[in-house]
């Protein structure tokens, strides 16, 4: 899992929420020879939730973890 800042976690969960309010405005427009569509809203709640819990495991101190120590015998 990579490491993220606090304000980084928190510019990614933004855009994910601002994308996440467009698409509930419109899934998909055009205008002449152009059209837009915007993602599925499963996706982006998806997304919006996984950096909403990743700033709350900054918060509370869970993604400073120590390392990880494997212990074995190792094969000869």
């Amino acid at each position: 899992m990579a490491t993220w800042t606090f304000e980084e976690a928190q510019e990614f969960y933004d855009e994910a929420k601002a994308a996440y309010k467009a698409a509930l405005k419109s899934y998909s427009y055009g205008t002449g020879d152009r059209t837009l569509t915007r993602q599925k809203l499963e996706t982006l709640e998806k997304s919006m939730l996984r950096w909403k819990g990743v700033l709350d495991d900054i918060k509370s101190g869970a993604s400073q973890s120590r390392p990880k120590v494997k212990r074995g015998v190792p094969y000869v």
